[in-house]
């Protein structure tokens, strides 16, 4: 699985990748610019991420934009349904609002803190994981 990290908080950031990590290769952007640098780079060379784990509030652009932006670039490639990366938001908010209503299912949102069998299970509704 391919899994780009998206989260400005050094320490989020390295409790995700070390839970991540075990399911495959792990790439990591401390800002929204950089979330959407490796986004791009990726879509470029006609890669995917399996796998956004995408805070919302983060420095120089925010989660919200990066979601549409990520979602807008599949919709201009012909990108649906079950072949559109899998997001999993992760937030500090609790408002899980209509930015992310995804009738493809391919969105989870998390409220922060987030425990390791929270992740587990949103990668299984997610259907990147099997139930074990």
């Amino acid at each position: 699985m391919r899994i780009l990290i998206a989260e400005d908080d050094y320490a989020s950031r390295v409790y995700l990748n070390s839970i991540l990590s075990k399911y495959g290769s792990v790439k990591l952007a401390s800002n929204g610019i950089e979330a959407l640098d490796a986004f791009f780079e990726e879509a470029g060379n006609n890669n995917t991420f399996d796998l956004i784990c995408l805070d919302i509030m983060m420095p120089k652009v925010d989660g919200i934009k990066v979601y549409k932006s990520i979602r807008e670039e599949e919709e201009r490639r012909g990108i649906e349904g079950a072949d559109k990366a899998k997001i999993l938001i992760t937030s500090a908010l609790a408002d899980t609002t209509d930015n992310f209503k995804d009738a493809s299912g391919s969105t989870c949102y998390l409220v922060k803190p987030i425990t390791v069998e929270q992740i587990r299970e949103a990668l299984i509704e997610l259907k990147l994981i099997e139930v074990e």
